[in-house]
């Protein structure tokens, strides 16, 4: 595995652990293993790559949340807690 690589996964592994801690938004928090919004990853990723702002990262997360995550009680103040520590994550790579 180059830099690169592990700069990406670095990246991804921080933003799987935001996810996973402080966004929630099924409660799985030590009942699951860490990985189960590993697959809002990637996309939050591009997000964050692209130059979203917090607010629109908040957004992404209540459409997740809405979506694909089937939870209909979207928890705006989480939402932007998790939109913000997203948001000063460095994704460069």
């Amino acid at each position: 595995m180059n830099s690169k690589q592990r700069r990406a996964r670095d990246i991804q592994d921080r933003i799987s652990k935001i996810l996973y801690e402080d966004w929630d938004p099924l409660g799985l928090k030590d009942v699951v293993p860490s990985d189960e919004y590993d697959s809002s990853v990637g996309g939050m990723y591009r997000l964050l790559a692209s130059g979203a702002s917090c607010e629109q990262v908040a957004e992404h997360l209540a459409e997740l949340e809405g979506g694909p995550l089937g939870y209909s009680e979207a928890t705006a103040a989480r939402n932007m807690t998790a939109a913000r520590k997203l948001c000063e994550l460095d994704v460069r790579l």
